[in-house]
């Protein structure tokens, strides 16, 4: 092979390579980072589906966990949600994708409420501690909640979403 020949290949390489490294840089992100939306369907206690410029897409509220559709006060969780932002423009702050492919974020007012932190003061959803273990607002709003009785939080001994479907997944006597 000629000196030239060997040129030409490296220099392609190199063009190879920074074409494809500039689609990974220039590719825009499918995750936003932070969007102004509004809510077209609240999906169940701590999901929703918004409408964007970037079309619609679902939204996993970050480090919270309401209880299941099927679970009991899972419909009053939902029912909370909606009538706090159903039809409303919120603002998502993205953090990424979770197991499901579902945007995973902060979600806001537009006077600056977090609905996830209302979300769990108001009873209707555990602190994730599991994925969002340092979040202060997170566990303050659970802790307020827990003292106050209300939501999910008036009854006993709710079962957290997490022992629910561990349970549901195990069947029963298992």
């Amino acid at each position: 092979m000629k000196a030239c020949d060997r040129v030409s290949l490296t220099a392609m390489g190199v063009v190879c390579v920074a074409l494809f490294l500039g689609a990974i840089v220039l590719e825009p992100s499918r995750v936003p980072e932070v969007k102004t939306v509004v809510v077209v369907d609240v999906v169940d206690g701590d999901t929703i589906k918004v409408r964007g410029v970037d079309g619609v897409y679902r939204v996993r509220l970050e480090g919270v966990d309401a209880p299941e559709k099927r679970q009991a006060d899972g419909l009053a969780a939902s029912a909370w949600l909606k009538g706090k932002i159903g039809g409303a423009e919120v603002t998502v702050h993205a953090k990424g994708r979770g197991r499901y492919g579902r945007v995973v974020g902060d979600v806001t007012l537009a006077d600056g409420e977090c609905v996830n932190v209302s979300l769990v003061r108001a009873g209707w959803a555990w602190w994730y501690r599991q994925y969002d273990r340092s979040d202060d607002r997170l566990r303050q709003a659970e802790s307020a909640a827990r003292v106050d009785k209300v939501g999910l939080w008036a009854k006993t001994n709710p079962i957290p979403p997490w022992m629910f479907r561990a349970q549901r997944t195990r069947g029963p006597g298992r």
